[in-house]
């Protein structure tokens, strides 16, 4: 009977062996299988953030030539303008400076004229001193 529960304990012994290894084997199995899941979830994460930042970038890059083109309107119209303002005060500046041109050589004709009169009326004075005097003088030289 010794031999028959020696036997039987082996026996036990043994299944209980081929179970813990093959529940070993089961569980390494699940293990690995358990990483792979993880391992495709992990990549499929990545994948999708991957995704979702390509998709901000393309956002922010759109949104910076939305600003570039904003910005390249705002400076051609400020440019247009500031060349309007030059323009108009070179047309300003250029009637300003004709006017006062023009009031320059109205200024110099009349100084001219007064001073042709002047003159012309110093010579007539002049020639009527002159003559007086000869007439004062004639009878005292006769």
């Amino acid at each position: 009977m010794q031999e028959k529960t020696i036997f039987q304990f082996k026996n036990t012994l043994e299944r209980k062996k081929f179970a813990f290894e093959q529940r070993t084997k089961n569980d390494a199995e699940e293990e690995l299988k358990v990483k792979q899941i993880k391992e495709e979830q992990r990549k499929d994460e990545n994948e999708k953030a991957q995704l979702e930042q390509m998709q901000k970038t393309k956002e922010i890059e759109g949104i910076k030539a939305k600003t570039n083109r904003v910005t390249s309107e705002w400076n051609a119209k400020t440019k247009a303008l500031i060349d309007s303002i030059n323009a108009e005060t070179e047309l300003k500046y250029s009637e300003i400076v004709a006017e006062a041109k023009l009031i320059e050589t109205k200024i110099i004709e009349e100084a001219q004229a007064k001073a042709a009169e002047m003159i012309a009326q110093a010579k007539a004075d002049r020639a009527t001193n002159v003559a007086n005097a000869m007439r004062e003088v004639a009878p005292k030289i006769a």
